[in-house]
């Protein structure tokens, strides 16, 4: 192909950038709040007076399948607002009501299988933070809070807010509360806000929005968001909340394990208090988790730590603002570490506090909590000072201090770090792209050197080509204690390229071609480890499934016996092995759906096939059983094993504000059997009640044996001033 000239380029990008946005052309990107004087009655319905008045978005264009052209099924969104409350009406036209998908009710369930529609509200209007709400025809709710966009949403945050939505023969409808006091913003005169719109048709697989429409955005871009405009002044206040709770319950704990056995009574408080409007204290005192469901255990065949999600609403709520470092490698702070023993069992956590929100421009997260003494663990304190300084249109520069004190001679452990992160959404135009690093430095009495853990990456996440370059580094005696390694003493670098075209096949919509490669030397610069992936093919069908086929090669350098598995120890030398993947995935919305996988080949000195199936019945909008099974059975010289391990799971509703679930698992290497059972009322707005049963069973005898059995209710009440 003949080269273009550099006015040719240039004429080229000109004529490519120039043509106008279709969104754009058919209106500004403003969106007004009609005042409603006398409130709004949320029923879903949409026929208060003030509906009729208030402005009409209505020009959706699709993101999936068909890049830019109009939704295929009109939507219209108005936006209204008293003194106290914002007020989202949404009517979602349908051709086929029959046909609506809606199999969701619990709060914070996947709402991506069904017909839904979500909003992103950027109430700083600095379109880096924002919070996202989400609605099905059913009413379920979910809500996130949104820190620099797609790149930290913490889906797990609760807000104070209510939705309900109704099924005709039109379509569906939905109306949105959202209580001012839930939110973060300046206070003013008229203000402005950052605001889009999605909604996704689950039976078309299509995607449609209002803005940032194109593959390379979507929802959370917020730098390509519309606007939304505040008549009047909005007042969020001081905002004083209590949640105070009361904890009641039996224990049994068995003989030859060490558990309690006896009643069990637990009262405590958590308190929110609003400093300023974008920052606010939270206190807690005598902090419960009673209701919390259990970890997905998993069989660890590697020689790197596992990372396990915090659950705990409390350490949950604001996280972004305390995020440094990535799980993949190092954090300088990991919640976990804080009332959770090495065995996952709770450690009493007496009392903390939390500041966290913005001043300025700058992000602020300050942490303290004071827990227990607990079995071997004396009573600590674990205390995390996060700043972070934007810059530019969606950057920062940070840094962070933490520090754990236990009560007894144990030394005092500190980190302190600083990092960065360059991120645009107009790179050649309309491009992704993230420069970021960090640095950071443990210092415990004693240690030897080598204590830094230090990362540099670049990623280009586009929707044709996804790249991503990195180098790390953690030296050998990097200790966060208040933090997380995955492996010390290693020097990692690596890439990795996604190639994803969408020719026009029949029934295909993406191609998937990957190159990656991650190698690991100790800082001698001995090559330790080498994982690389080939995928020759891989697609995603127009209506939602996908499949991949992969060519897998591993190094792998052991200086010492490594146990693999119970009692296989693979002996030291230099393994390289080959080694191929296949993995099918159905489209979620269906009735039934699932994902199986098969892997095979080299596995250190001998070979291995693994199998995993996870799979979902979604019965009806009150009946959800799942399951996932995974099994793989190595043979070497050294011996051979099988490892197996299971979950299931019943999601039950009978409305959105009564569910509950079972949940079960259980592997060959604890050999132990864990059960959940949970039912959760939602009495009124931010109180819950909760009836949890736990059992743990040890099966590693002819006969299982139970452990461990708790029964509890626990019920929060909310109220503010």
């Amino acid at each position: 192909m003949r080269r273009l000239s550099g006015f040719g380029f240039l004429l080229l990008c000109g004529l490519l950038f120039g043509f106008s946005d279709p969104g754009k052309a058919q209106d500004n990107g403003y969106i007004r709040a009609e005042f409603a004087g006398e409130g709004v009655r949320v029923d879903g319905w949409l026929n208060d007076p003030v509906w009729q008045q208030a402005q009409v978005v209505d020009r959706f264009f699709q993101r999936e399948p068909r890049e830019g052209e109009p939704a295929t099924e009109k939507t219209e969104v108005r936006v209204a607002m008293d003194e106290d409350n914002l007020y989202i009406g949404v009517m979602c036209y349908d051709s086929r009501p029959d046909a609506i998908i809606a199999k969701e009710m619990e709060r914070d369930s996947d709402l991506e299988r069904d017909d839904n529609f979500a909003l992103v509200l950027d109430t700083f209007f600095d379109q880096r933070t924002g919070f996202l709400f989400a609605t099905n025809p059913n009413g379920a709710k979910f809500d996130a809070q949104l820190g620099f966009g797609r790149e930290r949403m913490n889906k797990n945050w609760d807000g104070i807010w209510d939705v309900r939505a109704k099924v005709t023969p039109r379509g569906w409808s939905a109306e949105f509360v959202i209580p001012f006091k839930s939110l973060r913003f300046k206070e003013g005169g008229e203000q402005q806000w950052g605001i889009n719109f999605r909604r996704t048709i689950a039976r078309k697989n299509e995607e449609d929005l209002w803005r940032a429409w194109r593959r390379n955005d979507g929802l959370l871009q917020l730098t390509k968001e519309g606007v939304l405009e505040l008549p009047r002044p909005v007042k969020r206040g001081r905002h004083l909340e209590f949640m105070p709770y009361v904890t009641g319950g039996y224990e049994k704990g068995y003989p030859d394990y060490e558990y309690e056995t006896g009643r069990t009574t637990k009262t405590g408080i958590d308190v929110k208090y609003g400093l300023s409007p974008t920052l606010t204290a939270d206190f807690t005192v005598n902090t419960d988790f009673a209701q919390v469901e259990s970890d997905q255990v998993r069989i660890n065949l590697t020689r790197y730590n596992l990372y396990y999600p915090e659950k705990r609403d409390f350490f949950l709520e604001s996280s972004a603002n305390f995020d440094f470092g990535s799980p993949h490698r190092a954090m300088a702070f990991y919640s976990r570490r804080i009332g959770i023993g090495p065995d996952r069992r709770p450690v009493p956590i007496i009392a903390g506090g939390r500041v966290s929100g913005k001043a300025g421009k700058y992000d602020l997260g300050l942490l303290s909590i004071q827990t227990g003494k607990e079995r071997d663990i004396p009573s600590t304190n674990y205390s995390v000072a996060r700043i972070k300084r934007n810059i530019l249109e969606q950057s920062y520069i940070g840094a962070i201090f933490t520090q754990k004190t236990p009560a007894d001679e144990a030394p005092v452990n500190r980190v302190v770090g600083a990092d960065f992160r360059l991120t645009t959404a107009h790179f050649l135009g309309d491009k992704n792209l993230s420069v970021a690093g960090y640095f950071m430095k443990s210092f415990t009495p004693g240690t030897a050197p080598r204590t830094h853990a230090f990362n540099f990456f670049v990623d280009y996440p586009n929707d044709l080509i996804d790249c991503f370059v990195a180098y790390s580094e953690v030296g050998d005696n990097f200790n966060p204690e208040v933090g997380f390694v995955r492996r010390a003493g290693l020097k990692g670098y690596g890439y990795s390229f996604r190639f994803m075209p969408r020719p026009p096949i029949p029934h295909i919509r993406k191609l998937h071609f990957v190159l990656r490669e991650f190698a690991n030397t100790d800082f001698s610069n001995v090559l330790d480890s080498k994982n690389s992936i080939f995928r020759p093919i891989g697609f995603e069908t127009q209506s939602g499934d996908e499949f991949e086929f992969n060519v897998l090669r591993n190094f792998d350098y052991l200086k010492r016996p490594f146990s693999l598995f119970e009692d296989v120890v693979v002996s030291p030398g230099k393994y390289s092995v080959v080694g191929y993947e296949t993995k099918l995935e159905t489209n979620p919305s269906r009735l039934f759906s699932g994902e199986f996988g098969v892997r095979w080949g080299g596995f250190y000195s001998g070979k291995h096939r693994a199998m995993s199936l996870n799979t979902a019945l979604r019965l009806s909008k009150s009946l959800t059983l799942s399951g996932g099974f995974e099994y793989t059975r190595a043979r070497l010289p050294e011996g051979n094993f099988e490892a197996i391990q299971w979950q299931s799971r019943v999601r039950f509703a009978f409305n959105t504000h009564l569910t509950g679930f079972i949940f079960a698992q259980w592997n060959n290497e604890d050999d132990e059997t864990t059960v959940n059972f949970r039912i959760r009322w939602i009495p009124r707005l931010g109180s819950d009640f909760y009836l949890v049963y736990n059992e743990i069973q040890d099966t590693g005898y002819t006969s299982w044996r139970p452990k461990h059995r708790v029964l509890l209710a626990k019920f929060t009440y909310w109220w503010s001033i």
